[in-house]
């Protein structure tokens, strides 16, 4: 509504400023050619003012009115009228301001504009009835003008000659040119205001879906989705809302399937802590033998259920916190290092033989904690799943631009339709043996969130009952 109103003061401005420009234009012309007859009467006026020639001056009046379509008027320096055609002003002192200015030397020409009273006998004013008495006895004419020029001798001013011509042609030129600018400007409001509606139902139509679907994705259903046709912003914009809408079910999706997931890992050590306290209760009498195992086993379904924790604590906490912003530079091959050291103990228990194999300084940009981490998980895992006896090897190794990982173990190995799933947060290969391990299924997807943040990749390589190779690349520090 607010472009109609500009659109509509825009065309009013436009036809005032039109009307005023050919108003001037016409209305110029029509004074310049008084002008220039007036000039010419007022030298023919002079001898017959000098002379007090009545009846000249009466032949020049009448003749000249009929050679300018106009009245013409004479008057003395006192501004009183010496003579008119008409026979009504003769001897009337004349008061106009335009007539005291050329009279008191003010100027060699003047003019002015009057609106003539209706034919009812109604006017506008005493200079209203004036200028009516100048222009004659034809009241049907209501605007006209009137142009004084003085006459002259070597002794100054001896008077002036009035001229009273009609603009009444110019005027209904004129409002007829504003008229046809008035429908014109009503046509072109209401083509705008027919065409804004148009327009506007095809623009709000999108932005009226758009706030539909996000109004009920806001109560919680990230199943909505806007189909807007075409390549304009709004489309883009549906576009983007789509990826977006797309993204949150995604995310939604996969929160619940994490909390329900999350929630059974936690459900099976709890249940066999129940079974077994419940057990123990009744016993009666206790036996010593059977309270230390089951004791025992109470103890790892609580460590279990305590590195469950601790990994879902470890994915929150890098879900909340922008890990970018503590990278600093970081020897990979130091932090693997540190994390074979700590885990030679683990495999030699098992007879199992950890090699590292890197170079002196392996310098990467990162997080310390969160690269050490993924070495632990990695290296853990192999070990984890390789038998007695088995081997694991380390080797850190460059690969043009980028320090490549290699976590290479002799273990039971990975089925081809599992590897896509193996970083999925708590997937199992096999769920007895992984519990058995010790595993929470939230290794992998902490090692893939990590190399993720680092911009790297990793790969997996895998043949059941030959062992496992990991792979994973980061760029190299320059």
């Amino acid at each position: 509504m607010i472009y109609l109103v500009i659109i509509l003061v825009s065309l009013l401005a436009f036809r005032s400023l039109v009307i005023w420009v050919v108003e001037n234009y016409l209305l110029s012309q029509e004074i310049d050619a008084a002008r220039e007859q007036i000039e010419t009467l007022a030298v023919e006026a002079n001898p017959l003012l000098l002379a007090s020639d009545a009846e000249g001056m009466y032949e020049f009046c009448r003749k000249s009115g009929d050679q300018t379509n106009g009245r013409i008027l004479l008057v003395d320096s006192d501004g009183i009228v010496q003579m008119d055609a008409y026979s009504q002003l003769n001897g009337v002192r004349l008061t106009y301001q335009e007539t005291q200015d050329v009279l008191t030397g003010g100027g060699d020409f003047a003019y002015g504009y009057y609106r003539l009273g209706t034919s009812d006998g109604e006017t506008s004013g005493w200079l209203s009835q004036t200028a009516r008495w100048l222009s004659g006895t034809d009241t049907q004419q209501e605007w006209v003008a009137y142009c004084v020029a003085p006459v002259t001798s070597s002794d100054g001013v001896l008077g002036a000659v009035v001229l009273s011509i009609s603009i009444q042609e110019v005027v209904d030129r004129m409002n007829h040119i504003g008229w046809q600018m008035t429908l014109l400007s009503m046509g072109i409001c209401v083509i705008a205001f027919a065409i804004s509606l148009v327009v506007s139902g095809a623009i709000l139509r999108p932005v009226k879906t758009l706030t539909q679907s996000i109004r009920l994705m806001g109560q919680g259903d990230f199943s909505q989705r806007v189909h807007i046709r075409g390549r304009s912003e709004f489309a883009q914009m549906g576009a983007t809302f789509n990826n977006m809408a797309e993204r949150l079910e995604n995310m939604d999706k996969q929160r619940n399937q994490f909390v329900s997931n999350a929630s059974h890992e936690m459900k099976t050590p709890l249940a066999s802590v129940k079974i077994l306290v419940e057990t123990l209760q009744n016993q009666d009498p206790l036996d010593e033998a059977m309270t230390r195992e089951f004791l025992s086993d109470i103890n790892s379904e609580v460590d279990r259920m305590n590195r469950l924790i601790t990994d879902l604590l470890a994915l929150v906490r890098r879900e909340e916190i922008d890990p970018t912003k503590d990278f600093d530079e970081v020897d990979l091959a130091a932090v693997t290092r540190e994390v074979c050291k700590k885990l030679i103990t683990l495999a030699k228990s098992r007879s199992i033989t950890l090699t590292l194999t890197e170079p002196e300084e392996s310098w990467v940009e990162g997080s310390a904690g969160a690269l050490e981490q993924m070495m632990t998980n990695l290296v853990d895992n192999a070990i984890k799943y390789t038998p007695d006896g088995g081997k694991v090897s380390v080797d850190i190794a460059r690969n043009g631009r980028n320090w490549a990982v290699t976590v290479k173990d002799t273990g039971i190995g990975i089925a081809q339709e599992d590897i896509p799933y193996i970083f999925d947060r708590f997937y199992r290969v096999d769920k007895a043996r992984s519990r058995a391990t010790g595993g929470t299924g939230l290794g992998l997807a902490i090692v893939k969130d990590v190399v993720q943040q680092h911009n790297g990749t990793i790969t997996v390589d895998s043949t059941l009952g030959a062992g496992t190779t990991m792979r994973v690349v980061l760029p190299a520090l320059d």
